[in-house]
C-alpha cells in the first residue's frame, strides 16, 4: 500500500513540482539577498560608518536570516510531502540542507558587501573632498569662528585637505565675515586662492565693495592686479567697476590697481564677444574707427566671425573697407574662412574684389589657406579670380586641389613661367 501511495504520483507531476520547489527556493533567496541589499543603502544613506557596520552587521545576520530561512522551508515542507510518505523524510531533509546553505551564503555575502559598501563611500567622500568630517567647511558657512579656531588648531592641515568649488577664504569674505577672514588669514590660508579656478578672494571683494575686508587682503599679500582664470582675464578693479562699486574702484587705484584704458577694454570686449559691454562703451563716446597696428574692431569682428558684433560696428559707423594688417575686415573675415562674414560684409557694402598695398585680394587669401566655402561666397558675389596676385596659382602651390577646380570653374587663368613664393603675413 505504501509503495502505491508513492507511485499515486505520476512522474512528470513530481518532476513540476520539483521545478516549482526549485524556482521557490531561487525566488526566496534573491527577494531575501535583494531586501537586505535594500537595508543595508538605506543605513548607510543615514551615515552608519566605521566601527558601527560590524555591529549591524551582526543586527542583520540574527534578525534577517532566520526569518528568511524558515520562509525557505515552508513552501518546501508543503511540496516534499506531496512526494509520498517515504520519501518525503528525505526530500525535507535535502531541502533543509539547501535552504540552510542557501540561507548562511545569502547572509555572507551581505556581510561582505558591508565594508564594501563603506569603502565605496568613503571613496565617493574623497572625491568630493568636502571636510564634513572635521566641520570646517560648515562651521566657515555658519561664520563659527570658535568651530573654526579649534578645529585648525587640533588639525591645522584641514585648511588643505579638501578642494572646494570656492576656498574657504573666499566664501568668508563672500559672506563679508571679516573675522573669519582674518582667523583664515591667520592660520595660513592662501591669499590669492580663490579655490576651483574661480576668481581670487580680492576678486569677490571688488564686486561686493568691502573696502575693509579688500585692505586686510592686501595687507596679506593680494594681488592687486591678479586677472581672473576665466576667458575674460578681468582684474580686481574691472570686477569693482563693472558692479559700479565707486568707493572700491577709488580704493584699489588708490593702491596701484592697473587702470585698464578705455581701448583695451573696448578690444576685451570684442574679442571675447561681450557685445553689451561693447555697445556701452560705444555709447560712452568710444571711436569706432579706433586703429591698432593689425586693423580696427571691425577687422578683428570679421576676422573671428562675430557676425552681431560687425552687424553692431557698422550700425555705429565702421569703415568697411579701412586697410590695414591684413587688408580690409573682408580681407581679414577670408583670412580665417568665416563665410557668413564674407557674406554679410559683401550685403553691407563690402567690394569683394578689393586689392590692398600688396596686390592681395580677399579671394587671395581664401584660397591660399584653402577655404573652400569662402572662395565659394566670394566667387558667388562677383569676386574676379584673376585680379591681384594669382589665387590658382596660390592654391596649388598649396596643394588645395577643391579650391583649383572651384578657381577654373569661374574662368581663374594660370599665368605661364610665374614663380610664387607667397605672401608675407
Amino acid at each position: 500500500m505504501a509503495n502505491m501511495a508513492e507511485n499515486d504520483i505520476p512522474p512528470a507531476r513530481r518532476a513540476w513540482i520539483s521545478i516549482v520547489t526549485g524556482i521557490l527556493l531561487v525566488g526566496n533567496v534573491m527577494a531575501a539577498g535583494f531586501g537586505l541589499a535594500m537595508l543595508v543603502w538605506a543605513l548607510q544613506e543615514m551615515g552608519y560608518k566605521g566601527e558601527q557596520w560590524g555591529f549591524l552587521g551582526i543586527i542583520l545576520f540574527s534578525f534577517v536570516s532566520l526569518p528568511v530561512m524558515l520562509l525557505l522551508f515552508l513552501p518546501g515542507t508543503i511540496l516534499v510531502a506531496t512526494l509520498g510518505r517515504k520519501r518525503a523524510r528525505l526530500g525535507f531533509r535535502v531541502f533543509l540542507i539547501i535552504a540552510l546553505v542557501a540561507g548562511v551564503l545569502m547572509n555572507v555575502a551581505a556581510l561582505a558587501c558591508i565594508p564594501l559598501s563603506e569603502k565605496m563611500r568613503r571613496q565617493e567622500l574623497q572625491k568630493e573632498r568636502l571636510v564634513y568630517t572635521s566641520g570646517l567647511y560648515d562651521a566657515v558657512k555658519r561664520g563659527d569662528a570658535g568651530r573654526v579656531e579649534s578645529i585648525l588648531k587640533s588639525n591645522p592641515q584641514a585648511m588643505y585637505d579638501h578642494t572646494l568649488d570656492m576656498s574657504l577664504l573666499a566664501w568668508a569674505v563672500g559672506n563679508d565675515d571679516q573675522t573669519m577672514v582674518e582667523l583664515l588669514l591667520k592660520h595660513g590660508a592662501d591669499v590669492n586662492d580663490g579655490g576651483g579656478g574661480l576668481p581670487s578672494p580680492l576678486h569677490v571683494a571688488a564686486k561686493r565693495g568691502n573696502v575693509t575686508i579688500a585692505d586686510i587682503l592686501l595687507k596679506h599679500g593680494a594681488n592687486i592686479n591678479a586677472e581672473d582664470s576665466d576667458s575674460y582675464q578681468e582684474t580686481p578693479l574691472v570686477y569693482a567697476q563693472n558692479a559700479g562699486k565707486t568707493a572700491m574702484v577709488q580704493f584699489l587705484k588708490s593702491k596701484g590697481a592697473a587702470v585698464v584704458n578705455i581701448k583695451e577694454k573696448a578690444w576685451r570686449a570684442q574679442y571675447y564677444g561681450k557685445i553689451y559691454e561693447l555697445r556701452s562703451i560705444l555709447d560712452d563716446g568710444f571711436n569706432v574707427n579706433e586703429t591698432w597696428a593689425s586693423g580696427t574692431l571691425l577687422h578683428f569682428a570679421a576676422e573671428q566671425g562675430q557676425i552681431n558684433i560687425v552687424a553692431l560696428l557698422l550700425d555705429r559707423g565702421a569703415k568697411i573697407d579701412t586697410s590695414l594688417g591684413l587688408g580690409t575686415p573682408l580681407h581679414a573675415a577670408a583670412y580665417k574662412g568665416k563665410a557668413e562674414a564674407i557674406e554679410y560684409l559683401i550685403r553691407r557694402g563690402a567690394n569683394p574684389n578689393v586689392v590692398e598695398s600688396r596686390n592681395y585680394t580677399p579671394l587671395y587669401w581664401a584660397s591660399q589657406n584653402g577655404h573652400v566655402e569662402a572662395v565659394r561666397v566670394l566667387l558667388k558675389n562677383g569676386a574676379n579670380p584673376n585680379l591681384g596676385e594669382s589665387a590658382i596659382m596660390e592654391a596649388k602651390r598649396q596643394g588645395h586641389t577643391e579650391v583649383v577646380a572651384l578657381l577654373r570653374q569661374h574662368g581663374a587663368k594660370e599665368p605661364a613661367a610665374t614663380s610664387v613664393s607667397g605672401p608675407e603675413q
